[in-house]
């Protein structure tokens, strides 16, 4: 009976979470990129940010291995269970093998640009599709940046983060939906 009185309310965080991350990592992004005033700084960010980022990945994979290797998924399967599987899923393994040899043209510098760089950002962010929102935050930041008279603009943005940052407080804090949310 808990169970039924708890699930709508944690249904509804959940969605007004959602609701919120899109808008929030577009409106900070854009405002703190455009904030620097200095696209050298933009720069030396990126530089340590891509630097975490492949640090932190082959940390990641080297502990998946290492667990992969120890623990061995997989090793205790029948061979019976295999053939089964192995006809079950045959139709989506050609499928897949098909947009792998799509790709097999491409270097992997064209995968990452494609994979980063949205060709719709209004469908990304319809999407909710973050690596493409982040792309085009930041690029929209640069850009706003550069620009002489884009400083309402930028005010713009930053009240919008600010708002979107209100937000987050009132449905954490002020709707007691997420008590462990205080962060002061």
């Amino acid at each position: 009976i808990v169970r039924n009185w708890v699930k709508p309310w944690g249904t509804l965080f959940m969605s007004l979470l959602k609701m919120i991350a899109v808008p929030l990592v577009l409106f900070s992004l854009v405002a703190g990129v455009a904030s620097l005033n200095d696209t050298s700084k933009i720069g030396r960010i990126g530089g340590k940010t891509i630097g975490l980022y492949l640090g932190t990945t082959a940390i990641a994979i080297t502990i998946g291995l290492v667990i992969v290797n120890i623990v061995n998924p997989g090793g205790g399967i029948s061979p019976e269970l295999v053939e089964k599987l192995s006809a079950q899923y045959a139709d989506k393994v050609g499928t897949r093998v098909a947009s792998a040899e799509q790709l097999g043209g491409q270097t992997i510098l064209q995968q990452m640009v494609n994979a980063i760089v949205p060709t719709n950002p209004f469908a990304a962010l319809s999407n909710a599709n973050m690596l493409h929102v982040v792309f085009f935050a930041v690029m929209l930041g640069i850009a706003l940046t550069r620009l002489k008279s884009a400083e309402h603009v930028i005010k713009v943005f930053q009240l919008l983060s600010d708002a979107i940052i209100e937000m987050v407080m009132l449905i954490c804090r002020k709707l007691i939906f997420a008590p462990l949310c205080e962060a002061e």
